[in-house]
């Protein structure tokens, strides 16, 4: 009877955990319209998320101790839950409280050490109570299954198991499903209706009075604990847990980061790298459960489990250097699911090690503060010191290193006579696989790339090309070129971002001829730089935002004269992402030019083709400016028409060009005021020296006639845009689109679909 009473709990810690990832998925986005895509402001979201479950878990694992009264437990957990929800839903408030508050911080032309901990500041101001009431339910349903006299060993890793099998169905749910049925604060507010299905539902319950005799009396905390662990050994565990969650996010980020050249840049692909990551730790943590009730060694399993996190993270390293004979989907289950499913059992391993007395609550609280603290500083040292120090593939084999010494470690301590029986066995596993590891570090980070990006360096060299590959925090980048026109190509993480044609070249000069006296110009994007430097061409003071601090030092692969460029002092490159610059910046621009990378749909891009993004734009420029968006017709036309949608609500006064140079594909020139096509000016400028030369760069030539011809009638095009809606901050239509492009078959955007009226 008391078996059954408990098992009400698992499916509604099932939908909490759902309910805590897509509050993760949807703060973290909402938080980059605040703060930016930079990773620091990433990692400050991250880190604030994390920091306010392991408060919470280790503030309420002691108070969950001093009850052993299933309903008093159970009525604190139905709290939590209400609390979750009401304090998630007053966010969006919140929201818009930081958000002109940070703006008196910043003006988005640097990112300093006192500016990240503002960011982290006010990521812990927004989400912090939310996150600590999340952080509190799991010692609290701990002790609410202990109270009926179940081991903490089994209910710990089921309780883990379950909560992390709900938060794989958020992932999925969020990331697939619901920001393109609900948009993000739609998805928020689901999430806030599953916590109260949960809080509702653990308050109706009325749980029978456990049976006295099978009640573990409770000490206090980890106090019990210590009395039957040596103070060496509980601290050592302690450490361990926090190596382990140093180790675990620093896996993940740098799993994705690896896979992202095989999988792409879909927000899908990386939803489902999450999803796999956290479904193998949940079928670890039951896994544990089913070993825990055959084997009693959890220092045993505690020890194996690091040392095979390693092994198979250090193997991971193998799958993405050699190609398989398997579907590319399959490749990120090979790659994440082994050392992931070992991590699920690694941490319910740890509890039971640390619980030899009573007080659940405040093992469990204090478990999982260790493990998160080191989880929060895994992703510091990740992102702003392995990645650009070291690279991807090095930065996995330096942890699978750290996993495997941990695990040896944990072996020899918790596995002695094992391991003096078969020592010999043992020394060589560990000496093949710390040989291996050592191996990867000593050589060059350039040389070891996954598979995919290793065959384009193989191919440019082929043709006589010049290589260089970087990465820092943001992203990777590939960069070539070989002899001849054209022979250049630009990759950032994976994706070919641009190349020198004539629509390139013509991004700045359109834009500067529409204009009637410009003096300074803005350009999104720098890709290989060539906006950036014909602007510069007319004597403009020129900014130019890029996310990635790489793709500028690769200017000198496609222009001989990058390092002039770039000393001239009417330029300025600022490392920052555009949308958050524009909302940022204090200075009035002329001209605006603005190229998002591709691909279209790309996870991140449509903080680039939002109304809101227009709307900051428009905030950053004089009145009678003009803003240039280019549109690659290389998506449906109904993509692309809820991007042309956006801006056309916020600028009154549009010019349409479509492409010259044979590319499908649109600029939009947009304006507060009434844009005058001065004939004469454009006529001036396009035959010009330095805009003839210009193009000669690229072996193309453009008179201003030409220009003219393509212009089209802006009614048409609001015509063709009428029955779409925009693309906004809370609905990025364009970046979640798969059942809209699973339920309706709408062919690619081409220059042939706005006719040829001007």
């Amino acid at each position: 009877m008391q078996a059954q009473t408990t098992r009400f709990i698992y499916p509604l810690f099932f939908i909490s955990g759902a309910a805590g990832l897509i509050y993760e998925i949807v703060w973290t986005r909402l938080l980059v319209f605040v703060f930016g895509a930079t990773t620091n402001s990433m990692v400050a979201v991250v880190s604030a998320f994390l920091g306010g479950l392991a408060l919470g878990s280790l503030l309420f694992g002691k108070l969950a101790d001093r009850t052993t009264d299933p309903k008093i437990l159970l009525r604190l957990y139905a709290k939590l839950e209400l609390g979750v929800a009401l304090t998630a839903l007053s966010s969006l408030y919140l929201l818009h409280l930081m958000t002109p508050l940070y703006a008196t911080l910043s003006d988005g032309t640097s990112v300093t050490g006192s500016l990240l901990l503002f960011k982290f500041a006010l990521s812990i101001g927004i989400i912090l109570v939310p996150t600590i009431l999340m952080g509190a339910t799991l010692p609290v349903l701990v002790n609410f299954i202990e109270s009926y006299g179940k081991g903490i060993e089994k209910n710990v890793s089921m309780l883990y198991g379950v909560n992390t099998f709900g938060a794989v169905l958020g992932v999925i749910g969020a990331g697939f499903f619901l920001i393109e049925f609900f948009g993000l604060r739609g998805t928020l507010i689901t999430a806030a209706g599953c916590n109260l299905l949960a809080a509702g539902v653990a308050w109706r319950v009325r749980p029978p009075v456990p049976d006295i005799s099978k009640i573990t009396q409770k000490g206090d905390g980890v106090v019990s604990a210590v009395e039957t662990l040596h103070q060496v050994e509980l601290r050592m565990i302690m450490l361990a847990l926090g190596i382990s969650g140093f180790a675990a996010i620093s896996y993940q980020v740098l799993w994705t980061r690896m896979l992202t050249p095989l999988t792409g840049t879909f927000i899908y692909a990386l939803s489902a790298i999450l999803a796999i990551y956290l479904f193998g730790i949940a079928v670890g943590s039951i896994l544990y459960n089913w070993l825990v009730r055959r084997f009693d060694k959890h220092g045993l399993f505690f020890a194996l489990s690091e040392a095979g996190i390693g092994i198979c993270a250090l193997c991971s390293v193998l799958v993405m250097l050699v190609p398989l004979p398997i579907p590319r989907h399959l490749v990120a289950f090979l790659v994440i699911l082994p050392a992931t499913i070992c991590m699920g059992v690694s941490f319910p391993a740890a509890i039971a090690m640390l619980k030899r007395g009573g007080g659940s609550g405040s093992v469990v609280g204090v478990s999982y503060f260790a493990n998160t603290i080191g989880a929060i500083a895994g992703g510091f040292a990740v992102s702003f010191f392995v990645i650009p120090m070291i690279g991807t593939i090095q930065g996995v084999a330096a942890f699978s290193l750290l996993s495997m010494l941990l695990g040896v470690v944990l072996l020899c301590w918790y596995a002695g006579e094992i391991v003096r029986r078969h020592a010999l066995g043992i020394m060589a596993v560990v000496c093949v696989f710390l040989g291996f590891g050592t191996g990867l570090l000593v050589l060059r980070y350039d040389s070891l790339l996954d598979y995919v990006t290793q065959k384009r360096k193989d191919r440019a060299l082929q043709m006589g090309a010049v290589v260089e590959f970087r990465e820092d925090d943001a992203s990777s980048v590939l960069a070539y070129r070989g002899p001849g026109l054209g022979n250049e190509g630009l990759y950032v993480n994976g994706i070919e971002t641009t190349a020198k044609l004539l629509e390139t070249k013509l991004m700045a000069h359109l834009p500067y001829a529409a204009h009637h006296n410009p003096h300074d110009a803005l350009v999104i994007a720098f890709g290989m730089g060539t906006a950036f430097r014909s602007v510069l061409g007319h004597d403009l003071a020129t900014d130019v935002v890029e996310l990635s601090p790489s793709v500028p030092r690769m200017f000198h692969f496609f222009y001989d004269d990058a390092k002039d460029v770039l000393a001239n002092p009417q330029g300025r490159v600022i490392i920052n992402d555009g949308r958050n610059y524009a909302a940022l910046s204090r200075k009035k621009y002329d001209i605006v030019i603005i190229d998002p990378p591709p691909p279209f749909n790309a996870a991140g891009t449509t903080v680039l083709y939002s109304k809101d993004f227009y709307e900051a734009i428009r905030d950053t420029t004089h009145k009678d400016a003009i803003v240039s968006q280019w549109l690659f017709f290389g998506s449906r036309e109904d993509d692309v028409a809820m991007a042309a949608r956006s801006f056309l609500d916020v600028f009154a006064h549009v010019i349409v060009v479509l492409s010259p140079g044979g590319t499908n594909g649109m600029y939009l020139l947009g304006s507060q005021e009434p844009i005058v096509v001065d004939e004469a000016r454009f006529g001036s400028v396009f035959a010009s020296d330095a805009v003839v030369k210009d193009f000669a760069e690229v072996g193309a030539t453009l008179t201003a006639g030409e220009v003219l011809d393509h212009m089209r009638s802006v009614d048409t095009l609001r015509a063709f845009v009428a029955g779409y809606p925009p693309i906004t901050d809370d609905r990025p239509r364009t970046e979640y689109f798969l059942l809209r492009h699973w339920w309706s078959d709408i062919p690619k955007m081409t220059n042939a679909r706005l006719g040829d009226a001007r």
